[in-house]
This record gives C-alpha cells, structure tokens and sequence, in this order.
C-alpha cells in the first residue's frame, strides 16, 4: 500500500516538539516495511487569517485541505495525519491500522504525557451521539469522550476497537473518502474532522477507535504553549 503521511508543523511551535514529530515520522518508513510511506511537510500550507487569533484551529484544517488540494489522490491508498506535538506512537501504527480496519478510519488513545488524561475529547465523539449538537463546538457529557477516566460515558468497553462517530488528533484515512470530496470544515457543533468521519460512516465503513493502541500528546504548557493553540 502507498501512504502519504503529511507533517503540519505550524510556525512558533516549540523546536523540541518540531524535532520530535519529524523523528516519529521517519521511523514510520522502517516501521512499515510492507508499505511505501512518503512524508511531505508543509509549513507553507497554513496560510494566515485575522480569525485564527480567536480560533487556532482554523489554520490546521485549512492547511490538510490544502494538501489534499495538492496532491493527486489516485497515487495514495491511505493519508496518515499525526498531530504535530504528538511526542510518541508505535513505529508500526500504520500497519497495525490497515489490517484492523482497511476500508475505514481508525484512530488510537490519545493521551496527555506524563498521566492518563484523554487528550482529543473534543474530536472523539461516541457512537450514535452526533445528534447531540451545542450552538459551539464544546464536550458535552454523553457525547465526546471523557478526559478522566473512564473515558466513554457508560464505561470503559471491554473491546479492543469501539465503533466511533468521529475521531481525531492521529489516524489513518483511506484515500477513497478524500475521492468522494469530503473535506475538513469548521463546523460549529463539531471538530473539523467530523465531515470525513461522516463520510465514512455513510458509506457503511467503520469509524475505529483502537483501544489497543497508545498514544501521547505533549503537556503543552510544558514546551511553553497554551491549550488553545
């Protein structure tokens, strides 16, 4: 399989965390042996807006957009999006997903370094909650994932891979749902990454989250950033 791994390091982010994110992506091509993995890193693809200032998050989903926008989707099988302050994920991530799931999207536990606290709770939407919709994008309990432990509302489930309406921060996509047109938008009930999720589910593939896997997101504050980009 031929995946694309684009590495979004946003301008200002603290050069430790830069380094960090490139290290974990060069691992991913001896990772995978069994798959051509290239990683293309695209700092001009975050073009500035005065929104951005309140909503940080705008020049992320602009900037994947504009990748896809770039790139011929008939030359991948699968786009592989790590967050750019992730500081640790398995090697072997990308197979791992693809023999788990390889017509849907699959996502890991993301966690905050140096604890057990859920990182994306905003992107990581429990199945059958969609219809659960805010005036402005926020966890609500019941919905989005709980950063304490449990992290699902009803329990932590006993199954390896749990069925998800949307997922977020690191996860492998098949390329076919980019072929359908479905793109990042900034929704306000939702994170930019619902519309894709939804595609996938539409079509009757499987939104995953792979309770196996571990992930760990930087503590922010720690590398001299705040919580909201």
């Amino acid at each position: 399989m031929k995946i694309l791994v684009p590495l979004l390091i946003k301008p200002g982010l603290n050069p430790l965390l830069a380094c960090k994110a490139r290290e974990l992506a060069a691992a991913l091509i001896p990772g995978n042996p069994n798959h051509l993995i290239e990683i293309i890193e695209n700092n001009d693809l975050i073009p500035d807006n005065p929104a951005d200032a309140r909503t940080p998050w705008r020049k992320v989903y602009r900037a994947r957009n504009a990748v896809l926008d770039r790139i011929n989707l008939n030359d991948w099988d699968y786009l592989f999006w790590p967050d750019a302050d992730l500081i640790d994920y398995p090697s072997d991530i990308i197979s791992r997903f693809i023999k788990l799931n390889p017509e849907g999207i699959t996502a890991p536990l993301v966690l905050i370094e140096g604890g057990a606290t859920f990182y994306d709770y905003t992107a990581y939407l429990e199945k059958g909650t969609d219809h659960i919709q805010p005036t402005r994008m926020q966890r609500l309990d019941g919905r989005n994932l709980n950063p304490a432990y449990p992290y699902w509302s009803t329990g932590e489930p006993n199954a390896q891979l749990v069925e998800m309406d949307c997922v977020g921060a690191i996860n492998l996509i098949p390329s076919w749902i980019y072929k359908l047109g479905a793109r990042y938008e900034n929704h306000l009930a939702f994170t930019d990454h619902y519309p894709v999720c939804k595609c996938c589910r539409d079509k009757g593939r499987l939104v995953l989250c792979d309770r196996g896997t571990i992930t760990f997101h930087a503590d922010l504050p720690k590398w001299g950033h705040n919580w909201n980009g």
